[in-house]
């Protein structure tokens, strides 16, 4: 699975951005935003979060993320095997209340 910062680097990298029209966008510091680029750091959490929002991307905690795969494949071995949409629900419907 890419990483945050891969995420970034690679978003920076397919709308050819220089670190000076990223800095502008994220309003934080060329510095930061070149040396990031050469991978001799890494960000901070509001740093990361500003990035992220000037190129439209939603940071998801790690959990949530795999919770949803947990569920899709879920959904793919019960189609797999032709249950019938009551029962998936009705599986799908255990496990959300069993994390409440």
């Amino acid at each position: 699975m890419e990483t945050i910062s891969e995420s970034l680097r690679r978003e920076i990298k397919r709308r050819g951005l220089y670190a000076s029209e990223v800095a502008r966008l994220a309003d934080v510091p060329v510095s930061t935003v070149t040396r990031f680029l050469r991978g001799e750091r890494g960000l901070g959490g509001a740093t990361m979060e500003s990035l992220a929002e000037a190129f439209g991307l939603i940071l998801v905690p790690i959990e949530e993320v795999e919770a949803n795969l947990d569920m899709e494949a879920e959904i793919e071995r019960a189609l797999e095997l032709n249950y019938d949409v009551r029962d998936i629900l009705r599986s799908l419907l255990r496990r959300i209340r069993s994390k409440e």
